[in-house]
């Protein structure tokens, strides 16, 4: 889902056909923490594999201009993603390479790599 970047944008885009949305923010250690949960009418077939199909998120997550795997090992997935996070009052440019590890059918554990901001985690 730039799901850690994913995380901010991929639950941008999941609130647009989320029943009920909820996002938080807060500052944590000189950063900025969001979490955002969406409820949505599908399958976990289909969620789970609309989360684990990264090449696509572009199309659907609204900021995400790129998503690309660059390699995988079985549901290990490295991941450059290149996008924009925008709130009321300020934007930045997201660029992050992530490691997603896949454990279904119960979470995708995502851990940055590498990016242009300090830190970086989904849950």
């Amino acid at each position: 889902m730039l799901l850690p970047a994913i995380a901010i944008l991929c639950f941008a885009g999941a609130a647009a056909a989320a029943e009920e949305v909820s996002v938080e923010a807060s500052r944590l250690d000189g950063a900025v923490q969001a979490r955002a949960l969406a409820l949505v009418a599908a399958t976990w077939d289909t969620v789970w594999g609309t989360l684990t199909d990264y090449e696509p998120l572009p199309a659907f997550i609204p900021g995400m201009k790129s998503s690309r795997v660059v390699a995988r090992n079985g549901h290990i997935a490295t991941v450059e993603q290149v996008g924009e996070a925008s709130f009321p009052f300020f934007s930045f440019p997201i660029e992050v390479t992530v490691l997603s590890k896949a454990r279904p059918p119960e979470a995708i554990n995502v851990r940055a790599l590498k990016s242009n901001f300090r830190r970086l985690a989904v849950c």
